[in-house]
């Protein structure tokens, strides 16, 4: 609840009233976070079943929140957006 509360809430660490879209990082990084904790420490057959979307989606959010933090040296926002589009088109290889 804390980490859903500090993404809805306008106050943040890098507000978006001040810096427009720039402000958006740390909701960004926030939600990664969770989702990594939630990938990784819970069952995948629990998150599976509970899962309304596509498999594949989810997979996909997990190869994208892996490589950014097997990568986080060298990514730039041109190299996140070059990975994203590589696996939502199945052309991505680890």
């Amino acid at each position: 609840m804390l980490i859903l509360s500090y993404i809805i809430l306008p106050l943040d660490i890098i507000p978006e009233a001040l810096l427009g879209p720039i402000g958006y990082i740390d909701d960004l990084y926030i939600g990664l976070y969770f989702l990594n904790i939630i990938l990784n420490e819970l069952p995948k057959e629990k998150i599976y079943a509970y899962w309304k979307g596509d498999i594949k989606t989810l997979n996909n959010i997990s190869e994208i929140i892996e490589f950014l933090k097997s990568n986080y040296e060298k990514l730039n926002s041109k190299n996140i957006s070059k990975l994203i589009s590589k696996i939502l088109k199945g052309k991505y290889n680890k």
